[in-house]
């Protein structure tokens, strides 16, 4: 599906990482205890499409989580 040393500048999360595994399995039906938020990214893959549009994404700086 994507050629060797392939290089995509789009920006992705990782909730999209199981809609797409899904797709690429070819499993449509199926069901999850929680609503499934992400959402493929097989047309970044095939470069006919992006899914990163209307996604705001929000950091917190700094991330102190102890010592």
């Amino acid at each position: 599906m994507v050629k060797p040393n392939t290089i995509c500048g789009d920006y992705l999360i990782i909730k999209d990482f199981y809609p797409t595994i899904l797709e690429k399995a070819c499993i449509k039906d199926y069901q999850t205890v929680q609503q499934v938020d992400g959402k493929s990214f097989v047309p970044m893959l095939k470069k006919i499409g992006v899914t990163a549009e209307n996604l705001d994404l929000f950091w917190h700086f700094p991330n102190n989580w102890g010592s």
